[in-house]
């Protein structure tokens, strides 16, 4: 089977299954914080998944909507107009992203291993 498209230049599933279950969610969400436009597309491309881009895409956007609104939330405030508070937000949102993710794999996993043991 020949591979085209974008779907050549993937991981293949198996590896970016063990990616997801070797990942440590809180470096995960550190490093986001640090570069996150960045490290999103890439924890994105090499565990194979959208989950990391589209948290950016929601503080992004949440981001965009206060500042249209001129919302003053008191609990958001900081995370719609801090300079930093996107980058915060989008690491808060990788680290839950990897932990389910971490979660997932693990189960698929073992779901594999059983199967194969008792055969």
């Amino acid at each position: 089977m020949k591979l085209t498209g974008i779907k050549r230049f993937l991981p293949s599933k198996e590896i970016a299954l063990e990616r997801r279950k070797r990942t440590k969610p809180w470096l995960v969400g550190i490093l986001v914080v640090m570069a996150s436009p960045l490290l999103t597309i890439i924890y994105s491309y090499r565990q194979r998944t959208w989950a990391y881009v589209a948290g950016y895409a929601y503080m992004l956007l949440f981001s965009i909507i206060c500042h249209l609104l001129e919302l003053n939330l008191f609990l958001f405030n900081f995370f719609a107009y801090s300079p930093f508070g996107i980058m915060i937000g989008c690491g808060i949102f990788s680290f839950i992203f990897a932990k389910d993710l971490k979660e997932e794999s693990l189960a698929s996993t073992n779901f594999i291993e059983n199967k194969r043991n008792e055969q």
